[in-house]
């Protein structure tokens, strides 16, 4: 059938928004969550729309930088950024946290591992 052969139907794009930001914020992973776009027309705009973004170890600072300034949600809650102590230099944070500090309105979570 088409269904079958990826012709089907687009389910994922007929999901309300409010469900889409919910599935994306289970994977506590922004760089994963925006890559999901690739699965949905919606969802190429639904990840800058999560109310809380989480950053794993070995996020590249000018990754982290990009997402904050494309985070287009009415409030950003809570960021979180892990980092091994050498990517934490202030230089590297110095790269996201002023756009970080325009856009958050809760909490900033940065947990620094040796």
């Amino acid at each position: 059938s088409d269904a079958a052969a990826g012709g089907g139907e687009d389910r994922l794009s007929a999901l309300p928004d409010d469900l889409l930001i919910h599935i994306l914020l289970k994977l506590r992973d922004a760089p994963v969550a925006a890559r999901a776009s690739v699965l949905a027309r919606r969802w190429r705009r639904v990840w800058a729309l999560l109310p809380e973004l989480h950053f794993p170890f070995g996020t590249d600072p000018d990754g982290i930088r990009a997402a904050l300034a494309a985070h287009d949600a009415p409030a950003l809650r809570h960021l979180f950024v892990d980092a091994i102590e050498g990517e934490a230099a202030p230089e590297s944070a110095a790269a996201w946290l002023p756009i970080a500090a325009g856009r958050l309105s809760g909490v900033l979570h940065l947990h620094l591992q040796n």
